[in-house]
């Protein structure tokens, strides 16, 4: 079977030689922090980014104080080696009620379809869902906040609410998992790009891997520009990482040429005060929530226009009576 594969910015070849370097030109660095006040001067940034011809991946939280980790680490701290059996029957479960409802959208049943399957139902898998588009990270960084009428500022310690989005150097990050655990630099491929026997035989432990691309079927991450992170590292029997977030602050990142540092992630922080700007240039780009989310999303739409005033979602010839 043929997989597409991404092309790099950077020779691979000269990848593997700073792999198989010394780890003095490694420097720890932790996620770096950058607040903004204003929606506009974000959204210059995270175009920046995207727009670097790097491998930036992007996601939302409402809560600035989120840690970027999975489901199922939020679920249980029990290790991965130890959980494998009780993941694969959860899933097995979940399959067979959603197959009684004829809620099954494919039909070659190998893991990493059930996988994302159970996933995008919300069942604790050992995934995080990152998009290629800040825009989509930043509706969902936004969506369902109303800060006119909740509390702008955190009572407890008079501080701004925040929101924030974390954008993921994809290429630092495979870098950061070859060196820390001294992986041969092959490992590095194998992070990166599509491996059709990852989930052959097993739900993989102590392991960290990047997927670029949903299933055809699964329209709601197709309309997202979705990716994943399958994080089995922090759930790792003696796991050193609390979270994938805390992995990531802790990695072992290159010096960059002249000696700069680069950190693997970014994390943005605007107020939710600005969520009316958000969502008007958001509306420009036809971001919202019935086109990412589907039917689901509809409630959020009405939740968001709170914010702002829309220009767009009516129709002429639907007349509803209130009568």
């Amino acid at each position: 079977m043929a997989f597409w594969r991404i092309s790099l910015p950077h020779k691979l070849d000269v990848i593997h030689t700073e792999l198989s370097q010394s780890t003095d030109r490694f420097i720890s660095m932790t996620i770096k922090t950058i607040p903004y006040t204003d929606a506009t001067t974000l959204f210059g940034k995270l175009e920046d980014l995207a727009l670097s011809g790097g491998q930036y991946a992007f996601r939302g939280h409402q809560n600035s104080n989120w840690l970027i980790e999975s489901t199922l680490t939020r679920y249980t701290n029990i290790p991965m080696n130890s959980f494998q059996a009780d993941l694969e029957e959860m899933l097995i479960y979940f399959m067979y009620k959603m197959k009684s409802l004829d809620s099954i959208p494919f039909d070659n049943f190998d893991r990493r379809s059930i996988l994302e399957f159970g996933r995008h139902y919300g069942v604790p898998t050992p995934v995080i869902d990152f998009s290629w588009s800040p825009y989509v990270a930043t509706y969902f960084a936004f969506s369902s906040i109303q800060w006119r009428y909740a509390a702008p500022v955190n009572t407890e310690t008079n501080e701004a609410q925040n929101a924030a989005i974390i954008a993921l150097d994809t290429q630092l990050l495979a870098q950061g998992w070859v060196k820390s655990f001294q992986l041969r630099p092959e490992e590095y491929d194998n992070f990166l790009y599509e491996s059709p026997d990852f989930f052959a035989t097993e739900y993989p432990a102590d392991v960290l891997k990047f997927i670029h691309f949903p299933a055809s079927w699964n329209r709601r991450m197709q309309s997202q520009q979705g990716c994943f992170v399958y994080d089995a590292l922090t759930n790792a029997s003696g796991a050193q990482f609390r979270s994938f977030h805390d992995f990531v602050e802790k990695i072992q990142e290159p010096s960059q040429p002249g000696g700069g540092k680069k950190p693997t992630a970014y994390k943005f922080l605007v107020p939710h005060s600005e969520a009316g700007r958000v969502f008007a240039k958001l509306e420009l780009m036809n971001i919202n929530g019935i086109n990412l989310i589907d039917r689901e999303g509809v409630a959020s739409d009405i939740k968001n226009t709170y914010n702002y005033n829309r220009k767009s979602g009516y129709t002429w010839d639907l007349l509803i009576s209130g009568k």
